[in-house]
């Protein structure tokens, strides 16, 4: 996700990209060394793929292994 356009679109840059369901503001369960991931596209394709979820139809959208489009929410 591209978290930072977003807040530069949405916010006109104010706000701060999170990368837990934790806000930093809470001191007492906030971790700063959780695992953040940068957004890439080229790196998401790649995971995409070797999971198997291909575009095997050319429609422009990845299947499953049994053809079922794949969506994230």
């Amino acid at each position: 996700m591209d978290k930072q356009g977003i807040i530069d679109t949405v916010y006109s840059g104010r706000g701060t990209p999170q990368h837990s369901n934790i806000m930093p503001t809470n001191k007492l369960w906030y971790n700063d060394n959780v695992v953040k991931y940068d957004y890439d596209l080229n790196k998401s394709r790649q995971i995409l793929d070797e999971i198997g979820y291909i575009d095997t139809d050319g429609d422009g959208l990845r299947e499953d292994d049994k053809g079922n489009p794949i969506k994230f929410s």
